[in-house]
């Protein structure tokens, strides 16, 4: 690795929210750039957690990702951001994509309609609000009619999409100034996205040679490598789950006959951690000794990613994981 590398931090909210401001801090000193709230269900909610973390802060990046359409109306999205925006001086970024069906239809009741055109109203509306001049959109999922903004103009404000599928991520390269990719990136699957962010770009004639691809990573370093590699697994095993039999599970090579068995599994809320291979460890993980982890890390930049974004594991205390990379990979 030549050059400097932006590295972020990703938290989740089921942990204590005093916790997690400390951790950013902490991460502030450490000379990362970005801190990043996901926006799991059912966890604390992120614009308050990420509103913590930039009122407890002062110069890293605070970004929320993944919001989605169907929680929050567009437009309080909009409200949200812009707020937080203000009172960050300017380091929020964030992120929206579709969830998953399984979260806001099958455990909300709320029905998962229309994703490609609910993500595109989303972006539009929000751009709206951030521009601050009265505007009308009409969508195919949401509108907004004769709206006003009160909020301060924000138009600055980085939009990345959480998103997956070759139709989202077309879209992705016309209207959004990034993405943000799911745990269980591989080096092939960032090729294969970069692919796809192209050719969605080409249809408007869009360069998108600076274009931003942050990556929430699972890190495990230690000169014990066996002991580093088994932390991993359980979080694997979740997300090989989570996921099942889809692009950024088959881009990374595993059998589809195995990502069923992951997802019987985890529907059960019992993760398959006996089906992880050192294979599944190598492909989804930043993990093993020193020399390996940087060679892994140095695979995922060659592909794409400009942001590897260390996602919290509870395996590993954040601090702990924090000084790993700070040790081995900054």
């Amino acid at each position: 690795m030549d050059k400097t590398i932006r590295f972020g931090v990703g938290f989740l909210g089921d942990a204590d929210v005093k916790e997690i401001v400390s951790n950013a801090r902490l991460a502030e000193d450490m000379g990362f750039a970005t801190c990043w709230v996901a926006e799991d269900y059912f966890c604390g909610g992120a614009f308050s957690i990420a509103a913590a973390c930039a009122a407890h802060t002062q110069r890293i990046r605070v970004a929320i990702g993944v919001l989605n359409p169907y929680t929050r109306h567009p437009a309080l999205s909009a409200m949200e951001a812009a707020a937080l925006y203000r009172l960050s001086n300017g380091r929020l970024e964030v992120a929206i994509g579709a969830s998953n069906k399984l979260w806001i239809e099958k455990q909300m009741g709320i029905p998962f309609a229309k994703p490609l055109s609910s993500v595109r109203d989303t972006v539009a509306i929000m751009r709206g609000v951030f521009a601050g001049e009265k505007f009308s959109y009409h969508g195919e999922a949401f509108s907004a009619n004769d709206i006003l903004p009160r909020t301060s103009k924000c138009e600055a404000l980085p939009l990345l999409l959480g998103v997956k599928s070759e139709k989202m991520l077309h879209m992705a390269g016309q209207i959004a100034d990034g993405v943000l990719l799911s745990v269980g990136t591989s080096a092939n699957y960032v090729r294969w996205v970069k692919e796809e962010l192209q050719k969605g770009a080409a249809v408007i004639g869009r360069d998108i040679k600076d274009y931003r691809i942050s990556a929430y990573l699972i890190f495990s370093i230690d000169e014990d490598r066996e002991l580093a590699r088994s932390k991993v697994k359980t979080k694997l095993a979740y997300y090989l789950g989570l996921h099942g039999d889809n692009v950024i599970m088959q881009q990374a090579g595993i059998a589809p006959e195995l990502l069923t068995a992951f997802r019987e599994g985890f529907l059960r809320g019992a993760y398959r951690t006996d089906l992880v291979t050192d294979e599944i460890i190598d492909a989804l993980s930043v993990s093993g000794n020193p020399k390996e982890c940087r060679q892994k890390l140095q695979a995922l930049l060659d592909a794409g990613v400009t942001e590897p974004v260390l996602f919290q594991i509870p395996e590993i205390p954040v601090e702990e994981n924090l000084g790993q990379i700070k040790t081995y990979l900054m």
